[in-house]
């Protein structure tokens, strides 16, 4: 799961389409394959 994935919820996607700018999150979405937390949100979240 990549970001767009979790935070772009059905509703969200179609605020995203009213306001034009779907097609780029669609392809942001896509291009995002981090599967999991980076090593720079562990240490973002570490340091809390």
């Amino acid at each position: 799961m990549n970001y767009g994935q979790l935070a772009f919820s059905d509703a969200i996607k179609k605020m995203q389409e009213d306001a034009g700018s779907r097609n780029s999150y669609d392809r942001m979405e896509k291009m995002s394959a981090v599967n999991g937390f980076t090593n720079n949100e562990i240490t973002f979240i570490g340091e809390r």
